[in-house]
């Protein structure tokens, strides 16, 4: 970033609300969904909670440039961040499905159509991210 610029760049201000909008619409709509379905309401909280979790372990790709497209970025470039995503996951499968995680955390047991329904709806945080890019490459910042 810019020096004269502060912490967030006016870009990142930008992409953080699309980002923030489409993240939420996708979890109001999975629970919504889940809920006409004639789920309990606790089901409906644990997809509501998965979406966001894939909505943000999707995102974390997405942020690590501002113009580059995610997949012309190599995918294992940051071992770290791959690692704390992978333990990241694990966690969150263990927090559905172990009964005293379950418990303690309020979630309960998805079916894996679910979560691909989940894994569905969460790309859309890429598609939108690598539009925007598309256009900060053309339009914004062009080479």
């Amino acid at each position: 970033r810019k020096p004269s610029e502060g912490i967030m760049s006016p870009l990142l201000y930008r992409r953080s609300i699309i980002v923030a909008i489409i993240i939420t619409i996708g979890v109001v709509v999975m629970f919504a969904r889940a809920i006409d379905s004639g789920a309990s309401i606790e089901y409906a909280r644990t997809v509501a909670l998965s979406t966001l979790i894939i909505f943000q372990f999707l995102h974390l790709f997405n942020a690590r440039s501002e113009s580059i497209s995610v997949f012309q970025k190599n995918l294992f470039s940051n071992k770290l961040l791959i690692l704390s995503m992978v333990l990241a996951i694990i966690a969150f499968i263990l927090t559905i499905t172990i009964e005293p995680l379950k418990w303690l955390h309020a979630t309960t047991s998805i079916e894996p159509y679910a979560i691909f329904k989940i894994l569905l709806m969460s790309f859309a945080v890429i598609v939108v991210v690598e539009i925007d890019k598309a256009i900060v490459r053309k339009f914004i910042a062009p080479k």
